[in-house]
């Protein structure tokens, strides 16, 4: 079946993927079919017979997942007639619907086990593992299918098997409540904990704008099992009409493939990165969903990529028959291995755009025009918890060593802990509902890569507000003009501008603690210290990844920086390096992250 066709007769029933597998409606009863934010998503929720039937006679495969801290889906892909099963088991356990089915239907080998360690950490060395799950030897715990997440995928479907998806939590050990860090859970946790201040039920509405990099990928000549990356597009051609006619197919598809799995697409376009870069933006949604679509937005994305973009280019762009079509959400793939022949352009963003409504969700929260800074009280304190925790948020929104490389003057990535009207180089712009897009007053949280976990990223800037809102904090001024240009004596934070200090900050920030949970932020401290530090090679230090940072940016003024702040904590080894030496061992750091995150960041 041709990549950019339309589902086949004998895919799914378009009626099941109406009525079966839907999403829970995201309206308030009292929300009505006028509610702007309305999406192809929101439709009324399929009784559990209407999905047993899908299980039954419209699905070939289900693919059950859990999102790891990385934002990795892990999980098992189970034939239907035993995901039916699962099913009926799920219900039998809520004492819902899935009864009357019991005495027909045999539930033996109907609960699904997964390794207790895999949504912790990916599990590569068994020393990243959490010492919970390594003084249980490593048990299995359940998976537990949110079965109101089901989608039917028809960009994984053909005629002979035709695919859903059904997100999942996992279970903590001994199959008790869930794993301490468990993203979805944390996000729905930190939701709760937003409404319940003041009393007024608050709701949320997010979407991420995320920024990703089409690029070819073929094996290393030197080394057969590394990936070798490069732009099928030179330069950085931004809002460039005929570089969307060029990939005009690819749009086309990529469009196709997310409105089938119920993702409202709004716009398509070339961003200020080679490779192309890329942005797509879809439409916000409600609470958890914000979590559920950014994440199954940039799955679907990748997913169509790799099994589709390259039969939909291969008429207008020439790609290497051992070449590969990646879609990326890593901060910068491209350099040369020794050479470092860096492609300009910014890195890849994954803002969120988030606003506060009222509890029937008919009232946007976030505008006061009797106020000086146009912000509402709940608005504006909310803001100041944000600008406080910012190092500390640093650790969820930028969670891998390439993610600093974009926090730099003049990157379109903040660098203080600040914010403006309208203003793109803050950390936080503030968008009024009188700016004439139609979406309502909002914050746009700049400080995400798009390679942040989505479910992690929104809980924790939800947490950060959440102190905001309960220590009633004043924010600072807004910044007028250019962010970058401010002195060290403006009296606002520089950001972190590595992973390891990220890390420090979120250690030392224990109103935040207060609010995450100590389990879960220990948890996490464990994941991202030994999945995303002790796994890089010893000689690329996290000293070396702001060298890196100033030899593939071309300045020379933080390379000598970095080496006199880091020369005695690196043994020296930095200060007694030539320029060429930082320039290999920089472009083998750059190597190392595109092993590292390229495929499934």
């Amino acid at each position: 079946m041709s990549s950019s066709a339309p589902p086949s007769s004998s895919m799914v029933d378009p009626s099941i993927i109406a009525h079966a597998v839907t999403a829970p409606p995201l309206m308030a009863p009292e929300g009505g079919e006028d509610d702007p934010y309305r999406t192809a998503i929101d439709r009324p929720r399929g009784s559990g017979d209407l999905v047993l039937t899908a299980l039954k006679s419209s699905i070939d495969l289900v693919l059950f997942e859990a999102i790891d801290v990385q934002g990795i889906g892990r999980g098992k892909l189970v034939p239907a007639p035993h995901a039916s099963r699962v099913y009926l088991s799920t219900m039998h356990d809520n004492n819902n619907e899935g009864d009357e089915h019991l005495r027909r239907e045999n539930l033996s080998n109907s609960i699904l086990m997964l390794f207790a360690g895999a949504t912790v950490v990916g599990p590569r060395r068994i020393h990243a593992i959490q010492p919970d799950v390594m003084k249980k030897g490593c048990p299995n715990t359940k998976l537990i299918p949110i079965w109101e997440t089901m989608r039917m995928m028809p960009h994984l479907s053909s005629q002979q098997s035709r695919v859903a998806r059904v997100l999942c939590n996992h279970a903590g050990i001994d199959n008790k409540d869930h794993v301490p860090c468990a993203p979805r859970v944390l996000l729905e946790k930190m939701l709760a904990a937003l409404a319940a201040c003041e009393g007024g039920g608050t709701k949320v509405l997010s979407a991420f704008e995320y920024e990703f990099t089409l690029v070819a990928a073929s094996s290393s000549p030197e080394h057969s099992e590394n990936v070798v990356l490069r732009p099928i597009m030179r330069g950085t051609d931004v809002f460039a009409s005929m570089r969307s006619v060029e990939l005009l197919k690819y749009f086309a598809g990529i469009e196709r493939a997310l409105r089938s799995t119920g993702i409202d697409v709004l716009t398509m376009n070339t961003e200020y990165g080679a490779g192309p870069q890329l942005e797509i933006t879809y439409a916000p949604s409600w609470d958890t969903m914000g979590g559920d679509i950014a994440w199954q937005y940039k799955r679907v994305v990748k997913e169509w990529t790799r099994l589709h973009a390259k039969s939909a280019l291969s008429d207008t762009i020439p790609i290497h028959d051992n070449e590969q079509l990646l879609a990326t959400f890593m901060c910068r793939p491209f350099f040369q291995q020794l050479g470092l022949d860096f492609y300009g352009g910014a890195s890849c963003g994954g803002h969120l755009n988030f606003s506060l409504w009222s509890k029937d969700r008919s009232s946007n929260l976030m505008e006061d025009e009797r106020h000086a800074s146009g912000l509402s009280s709940i608005a504006r304190r909310f803001l100041a918890g944000v600008l406080e925790h910012a190092s500390a948020l640093s650790a969820f929104a930028a969670p891998t060593i390439d993610s600093y490389w974009r926090v730099t003057s003049g990157s379109w990535a903040p660098t203080r802990a600040c914010w403006g009207i309208e203003n793109r180089t803050c950390m936080i712009r503030f968008i009024s509902a009188s700016n004439g897009d139609g979406r309502g007053a909002r914050f746009e949280w700049r400080q995400p890569s798009s390679a942040a976990n989505p479910y992690l990223a929104l809980a924790t800037f939800v947490a950060a507000g959440i102190d905001g809102i309960q220590r009633g904090l004043t924010p600072p001024n807004p910044v007028v003009g250019d962010a970058y240009s401010l002195d060290d004596g403006c009296g606002l934070n520089l950001l972190p501008t590595s992973l390891t200090e990220a890390i420090e900050a979120l250690k030392d920030d224990e109103k935040l603690h207060a609010i995450l949970g100590d389990d879960f932020v220990q948890w996490y401290l464990h994941s991202v210290e030994t999945e995303e530090l002790q796994t890089c090679p010893r000689m690329y230090r996290q000293s070396d990844s702001r060298v890196a940072h100033g030899v593939l940016t071309n300045n020379l003024g933080e390379i000598d920086k970095v080496r006199r702040l880091w020369g005695s904590a690196d043994d020296g080894s930095l200060i007694n390096l030539t320029n060429e030496e930082i320039a290999q061992r920089s472009a083998g750091l750059a190597d190392w992250c595109v092993q590292q995150y390229a495929e499934l960041r």
